[in-house]
């Protein structure tokens, strides 16, 4: 199995499968020059520590399950996404999700976030405007928050099934960091509208 890896700084495009399961790769240095990263390219990749994406990246699209079950460190979502495949980060142990200022995706994909075990505490950037179906189930967040300026205005149906070890679910609160299973707290914001099937389901 690979250990390092050189790519070209002409590549364009990492197509469907490509590192899936790489279980030696421990870090990966994404060109500039990349534009899409396809299906599964990355999944299963359970060594792989480090995956850099420069800042003058042009990366704009993330393929299905494409980081599923990886286990970084840390994962920055460059500005220039423009797309994320279904359940893009599937099962991952990733420890923290990283958005810059700019950031301006104003949807997460179906799933996208389903089953992640390393993030406990999420906190919605300010640019996404709908949560998406099934896009916490099974997580293992502690702590789901919306930013003040929100715009959500509903929760779709399975968006947090399955969250049991979910504590808070509101505006962001620093003094509710501490909250644990005994005192939980879901504060729904009053722009909300709409709750669907499944949503907080245990």
């Amino acid at each position: 199995n690979l250990q390092t890896i050189n790519l070209s700084p002409n590549l364009k495009k990492i197509g469907d499968y490509a590192f899936q399961g790489q279980t030696k790769l421990e870090s990966f240095d994404l060109p500039s020059s990349v534009e899409e990263l396809g299906a599964y390219a990355f999944a299963n990749s359970f060594f792989l520590k480090t995956f850099n994406i420069p800042s003058d990246t042009k990366l704009h699209i993330i393929g299905e399950r494409c980081f599923a079950k990886s286990k970084y460190d840390s994962f920055t979502f460059p500005n220039t996404i423009t797309s994320l495949g279904i359940y893009a980060f599937e099962d991952s142990a990733i420890k923290e999700f990283i958005f810059n200022e700019g950031f301006n995706l104003t949807e997460f994909s179906e799933g996208c976030f389903s089953g992640i075990t390393g993030v406990k505490k999420f906190v919605l950037p300010e640019s996404i405007e709908v949560i998406s179906p099934y896009l916490f189930q099974g997580s293992k967040i502690t702590h789901f928050s919306l930013n003040e300026n929100h715009k959500i205005t509903s929760i779709p149906n399975n968006a947090f099934e399955k969250c049991s070890t979910l504590y808070y679910f509101g505006i962001y609160d620093e003094s509710k960091d501490s909250i644990k299973k005994s005192n939980a707290e879901y504060i729904i914001p009053e722009q909300i509208t709409y709750i669907g099937d499944f949503a907080f389901s245990e």
